[in-house]
Parts: structure tokens; C-alpha cells; sequence
């Protein structure tokens, strides 16, 4: 399967309150969206998938989902915060989206 190989982050909305992440693979043109919408912390969940998560999975199959969302959540102190939450759903979404 395709290689992971960036995860980046698209602000949409008037006011950058929507992201769109994107996870791009070694296959061309084989990439997957999710959607990290959080209206109260949109920069946060941008710096956590920029940051912390996207480093994680450069270079990481991407059909290894569960096995992708084990290293996620074990990555932050605070597991169950919501903006890490959000963030981790969104991969995930992108995930699935490559999948299939």
C-alpha cells in the first residue's frame, strides 16, 4: 500500500474556523481528506496535526489505520482532550478516504 508521506492542514471559512486535512502518499494522486472542525480552538487542532501527528506518520503505510490510531492517541499527555480528539478523527477520516 501508499506510503504517507505529509499531512497538511487547509483553513476554510471566513474566519479559518474549518479545517481540512490532507494526507498525501508516495502514489500520485492518491491522497485523503478529513474534517477537523472546531470552532473554539481552530488554530490548536491545526498545530497539533502540523506539529505532533504529521511528523508521526511520514512515512508510515497508510492502511494501517489501527495500528496508525494507536500511535496518535498514545502521542499526546492530555488523551482525551477534544482538540486532540478532533485532530485524530480527521486523519483518520483521511485515512479511510485513501482506503477506499
Amino acid at each position: 500500500m501508499a506510503k504517507i508521506t505529509q499531512v497538511k492542514c487547509i483553513r476554510t471559512r471566513h474566519d479559518g474556523s474549518w479545517t481540512i486535512v490532507k494526507v498525501l502518499t508516495d502514489q500520485e494522486g492518491l491522497y485523503g481528506i478529513g474534517s477537523a472542525s472546531d470552532m473554539y480552538n481552530p488554530e490548536a487542532v491545526v498545530q497539533i496535526v502540523e506539529q505532533l501527528l504529521g511528523p508521526l506518520l511520514v512515512g508510515r503505510d497508510a492502511s494501517r489505520i489501527e495500528d496508525i490510531w494507536q500511535t496518535m492517541y498514545t502521542s499526546g499527555y492530555w488523551r482525551n482532550g477534544s482538540t486532540l480528539q478532533t485532530a485524530i478523527g480527521s486523519i483518520d477520516m483521511a485515512l479511510w478516504d485513501i482506503k477506499g
